[in-house]
């Protein structure tokens, strides 16, 4: 346990001889740096011709949030995430619609979060950008990850000094934002300037210790990793904290930041644990109620990821903060391999929310849906995937936008449909598609073959020579086949097993025959074993020499 007080000299000796008191040390200060200028608004912001997502879509799309936003509605809704940083101005119109629940000024003890007299001009300016970058919503110029969401915001880092005394404001803030109800808690702040490298090992600074406690009471905490890379072991507190998920930042292509603060901490963890952009990320520009910016560092990266953590909450609203933890890093781009550049990798929305939103890999084929930004035009199919072969199944297996039975010729005939391969997949066939009518769908194939070559090319093409079954389905085919060709055409029955059994190829029994009379018989000089229809009367079946040729008809 610890304690901040404003104490004198003897107030301060009197607390040292207090009972329990391990020691008192007075709060160092020292001159902050001048603050880099803030940046630039972005010019024109309307008219780039850009989707609903505007400035932000490159930010957006590499965490996979896009198709979170716009394929299943999630927008952070129901999850309150605290904000804790040097201040927040919320007149710009993106801000304008952020669902405030709270707000404390820690280092001026009261609820204004925005600039206050005698402050500097740039106080509010980097919480600012980090809640653009986070929640700011102006569909069609810019959009924040998580716009639904709810914050809660606490003010309490000088922009002036860095003192220890900031690490205490955090901790109160902290405190608060937990007890508040928070989900999920993104500072982009850090301590460094009284440690040494052998102090970040996740239980010395302040801040992680209270990042720590606040983990394990079930609060999602994102910290940035710092600004001081490439070098080993250049991280922040409290990024140093086993419960927090640091953050690295990375390029808008997916590169790591050569600025983006290093892993492992003195104890030897890796880290960061997660990365996100953190260069040419988007945000409301500070100071203009309507303009837009870019800016760079972890700490842009941070509330990149910290919004995403919300869309995958409102996805999966069971999770607890470590599973929450646990699933952002497992599903990161280099889970299997993490390092301390990128961790565990850069977040991805897409798997993270899984089933929740249809975004993983329902069929287990190893591909997204198109829909999650994958190339899986069917995820429920796993057969179905980019370079699949085409199959006559009515699906568009190879996902090039085609049916496989709108660009399949087979049998070099010049036609293209599902049962060209029907017709014939080991010989040249002009063949017709018969409407159902009732009796099912049956290939016509008008190039006389003998009867084996028929039966095989039924079979090559998943059917078989057709089985008439009652005296209507014989009247039909008769109609169909003797307006193509006025001939007698192959069906599926034969007594080559044994002579004188008849039989269907496919098994039917031999319940209805419509002989001529006097079939079936042998003919003079050789033995007819294949039967054909319609013979002699233009309706009756013959028995014919298996090697002669006909046409034929297949169904399945």
């Amino acid at each position: 346990n610890a304690v901040s007080v404003d104490a004198t000299a003897s107030q301060r000796a009197a607390l040292a001889a207090l009972p329990g008191v391990d020691h008192v040390e007075s709060v160092r200060r020292r001159p902050r740096a001048p603050a880099p200028p803030l940046p630039l608004p972005l010019h024109d912001p309307v008219s780039h011709g850009m989707d609903e997502f505007g400035w932000a879509s490159g930010q957006l799309a590499l965490i996979g949030a896009i198709p979170l936003q716009r394929h299943c509605g999630l927008t952070g809704a129901g999850v309150v995430v605290g904000v804790q940083d040097s201040g927040f101005e919320l007149d710009h119109q993106a801000l304008a619609g952020v669902d405030v629940l709270a707000a404390h000024d820690f280092i001026n003890d009261d609820d204004i979060v925005a600039n206050e007299p005698g402050e500097p001009g740039n106080q509010s300016g980097h919480g600012t950008l980090v809640l653009g970058t986070l929640a700011g919503s102006d569909p069609g110029t810019f959009m924040g990850v998580a716009p639904g969401i709810q914050v809660i915001l606490s003010k309490t880092e000088r922009v002036d000094a860095e003192i220890p005394a900031e690490e205490d404001y955090y901790v109160a803030g902290l405190e608060w934002i937990e007890a508040q109800g928070a989900d999920i808690f993104t500072a982009s702040l850090g301590y460094a300037d009284w440690y040494s490298p052998a102090d970040f090992d996740g239980q010395t600074a302040v801040t992680s210790v209270a990042v720590n406690l606040a983990f394990a009471n079930g609060l999602l905490v994102l910290a940035s990793m710092g600004n001081s890379g490439p070098g080993p072991s250049t991280l922040i507190a409290p990024a140093d904290a086993p419960g927090a998920l640091g953050v690295g930042a990375t390029s808008l292509a997916g590169a790591v930041a050569n600025f983006s603060s290093r892993g492992p901490t003195a104890d030897g963890r890796t880290k960061p644990d997660v990365s996100a952009p953190g260069v040419d990320v988007a945000s409301v520009a500070v100071g203009s109620l309507d303009q837009y910016t870019l800016w760079n560092g972890t700490s842009a990266a941070a509330p990149v990821a910290a919004g995403l953590a919300a869309l995958v909450l409102e996805a999966r609203p069971e999770l607890t903060a470590q599973e929450l933890a646990d699933l952002l890093r497992d599903t990161a781009s280099q889970a299997a391999t993490p390092d301390n550049d990128l961790g565990w990798g850069i977040v991805d929305g897409r798997l993270a929310t899984g089933d929740a939103c249809g975004c993983n890999d329902t069929d287990r084929d190893g591909l997204i849906g198109v829909l999650c930004g994958g190339d899986d035009c069917n995820d429920g199919e796993p057969g179905v995937f980019p370079g699949a072969p085409e199959v006559c199944n009515g699906l568009d297996d190879d996902c090039d936008g085609a049916l496989g039975e709108d660009e399949l010729d087979e049998d070099g005939d010049g036609d293209v449909d599902c049962h060209d391969a029907d017709c014939a997949t080991h010989l040249a066939c002009t063949c017709t598609l018969t409407p159902d009518e009732g009796f099912g769908q049956h290939v016509l194939c008008d190039d006389p073959v003998p009867w084996a070559a028929a039966r095989d090319a039924c079979e090559g093409s998943d059917m078989h020579l057709v089985s008439i079954e009652s005296a209507a389905h014989d009247a039909w085919l008769v109609g169909h086949s003797q307006a193509l060709d006025p001939i007698s055409w192959w069906m599926g029955y034969s007594d080559l097993q044994v002579e004188g059994a008849w039989a269907w190829v496919d098994g039917t029994p031999p319940g209805y025959q419509h002989w001529f009379p006097g079939e079936p018989n042998n003919g003079i000089d050789t033995p007819e074993h294949c039967a054909a229809f319609p013979e002699h009367d233009g309706e009756s079946w013959n028995d014919l020499d298996c090697a002669v040729l006909r046409p034929f008809v297949c169904e399945r």
